[in-house]
């Protein structure tokens, strides 16, 4: 269709597989593309055989085989489009902007609107694909 662009893909990593189900529902309901992945090393995997652009990285700061931070920063040394969101229910704010200024930390709970609403705020702001 005239006018129509390209889905933007979103990489989302969640070991809680429940907690994965209803975060992907909820993207995908507003029209992203999903790649979910349970753990640091998959997602990495499913990065490396994504051909396209991929404008969103949610990631809980701890998950299996590599930290969010750490996989954070292997994606974007070949991914310089990509924006980031942490998820934790353990991370202190101040503690992580000390490690990655100016990248959001989505506290869980939350609520999946919520979600939605922070992931749109930042795939609509500065440097948006």
């Amino acid at each position: 269709m005239v006018g129509m662009t390209e889905p933007i893909t979103v990489l989302l990593v969640e070991d809680d597989s429940d907690l994965r189900y209803l975060e992907q529902q909820a993207l995908e309901m507003d029209g992203y593309t999903v790649l979910a992945a349970h753990d640091g090393p998959e997602a990495l995997r499913i990065a490396d055989q994504h051909v396209g652009p991929i404008g969103l990285l949610i990631t809980d700061l701890i998950i299996p085989g590599i930290g969010g931070q750490g996989l954070a920063r292997r994606l974007r040394a070949t991914r310089r489009e990509l924006k980031v969101l942490y998820v934790s229910g353990y991370a202190d704010q101040k503690t992580l902007a000390a490690h990655d200024p100016g990248v959001p930390l989505l506290r869980k709970p939350f609520r999946l609107d919520g979600l939605r609403a922070l992931v749109r705020e930042l795939l609509a702001g500065p440097g948006a694909a």
